[in-house]
């Protein structure tokens, strides 16, 4: 970062699809054409080696650190992989994604319909979902500053028709971990 250069390349099998920095480790998801068992990609961060990759139930999509474990999204499951050992130590059957961590809690994303959908927040030892927060197409979701964000994407927000409404902004969600509650109004 001081020279803004590439100081290193390093290739990883099916390429790089998500990446968290944990334990001195690089920790990839990779797109692999088989879906089972899934592959993430382990890499030495002070060597730019590749470790043995990790196997997962299935395909990984999102992965995310907190709470001293990496959490990596595949379908149908969340697996909890400890930084040091490289040991998968609690699949959470019941969580459908986790998309950002803190507050004590992991958080993740659901959709029973077009208009049922928001938030979960999961308890990271349990897997159970906890409290569900509806805000229709919110699909970015960041921890940070003690406050969950939530960014709703606005042009799948239908207009009545089958297209998408363009004219109006997606919104901006501020949740308190506390509460569970959206905090003032959401900015567009």
């Amino acid at each position: 970062p001081a020279a803004n250069r590439v100081t290193a390349t390093i290739g990883v099998p099916g390429g790089a699809f998500g990446i968290v920095v944990a334990a001195g480790t690089v920790w990839v998801t990779q797109f692999l054409p088989e879906p089972d068992p899934g592959h993430v990609a382990r890499i030495d961060a002070s060597t730019n080696r590749l470790l043995s990759p990790v196997e997962v139930p299935n395909l990984p999509g999102a992965i995310r650190y907190g709470q001293d474990a990496v959490w990596v999204t595949s379908r149908f499951t969340v697996s909890r992989i400890d930084p040091h050992t490289g040991a998968v130590t609690q699949p959470l059957h019941r969580a459908g994604d986790v998309r950002a961590v803190g507050g004590g809690a992991l958080w993740g994303s659901y959709a029973n319909s077009a208009t049922d959908a928001g938030v979960q927040r999961i308890d990271p030892v349990t897997g159970q979902v906890v409290a569900t927060i509806r805000i229709p197409n919110g699909v970015l979701i960041a921890f940070g500053l003690g406050t969950l964000w939530v960014a709703q994407d606005a042009s799948s927000i239908a207009s009545g028709g089958n297209a998408p409404d363009r004219t109006e902004p997606g919104k901006l969600y501020r949740i308190d971990p506390a509460t569970n509650r959206v905090l003032g109004r959401p900015v567009p």
